[in-house]
């Protein structure tokens, strides 16, 4: 059984439109580049935040009872209120503003 395909039409372009005129050698190599990269999905984003000393001592504390970085306590901590429910999250957030 065979498939029978219709054949693309493809319109007259203009000489004027950038689709027509043939790639110079930057296009390509951005275009090489762009297939060589590996997909955006999933990947670490850098954030700042400011956050009182009080809050800084927490972690560096966990951090050195624990043997792990201080971002690994940071998610461990987000993690943990991800489980709460949301009047635990709520307590904890007012109780946040008092450290």
């Amino acid at each position: 059984m065979a498939i029978k395909l219709k054949a693309p039409s493809i319109p007259a372009a203009d000489s004027a439109s950038p689709e027509s005129q043939p790639a110079t050698n930057m296009d390509r190599a951005k275009f090489i580049q762009g297939a060589e990269r590996r997909p955006d999905g999933g990947k670490p984003q850098s954030r700042t935040y400011r956050l009182s000393q009080a809050f800084i001592d927490v972690i560096e504390e966990e951090s050195m009872r624990s043997s792990m970085g201080n971002t690994d306590v940071i998610k461990a901590a987000l993690y943990g209120l991800s489980l709460q429910d949301e009047n635990t999250r709520n307590a904890w957030l007012l109780g946040s503003k008092k450290m």
